[in-house]
């Protein structure tokens, strides 16, 4: 028998299971695009993995040697994008490529920073 507790942690465990079969994932990028309430550093995205992207679409990428990060698609070509990290432009492929982000959570990063994540 749970107790009411248990079935708290079960009901939050199940709802990430869900969320993660769907495609909804979280990350804590290192740089990019700056938000009103602070830095992407200081923050955790929420995004949606998908291929479909458009231009000025805010997305998480990839990036090699640098760590995830946030960035806004502006330009699309024939299997690659060309997306603004701040105010460095980079050519991407679509494997680069995380997803759209759906929010911003702000200040949770730094917490996740100062414990090394």
């Amino acid at each position: 028998m749970l107790t009411r507790r248990g079935k708290v942690l079960l009901g939050i465990l199940l709802a990430f299971i869900l969320l993660f079969a769907v495609g909804i994932r979280a990350t804590h990028p290192k740089s990019g695009i700056d938000h009103a309430l602070g830095s992407a550093a200081s923050s955790v995205a929420v995004y949606r993995v998908t291929d479909s992207l458009a231009m000025d679409d805010k997305v998480v990428v990839q990036l090699s040697g640098e760590g995830s990060a946030l960035g806004i698609v502006r330009g699309v070509a024939d299997g690659s994008y060309d997306v603004q990290v701040g105010s460095q432009l980079y050519r991407l492929n679509t494997q680069d490529i995380r997803g759209k982000m759906l929010v911003i959570i702000p200040f949770i990063g730094s917490l996740l920073g100062a414990i090394g994540l």
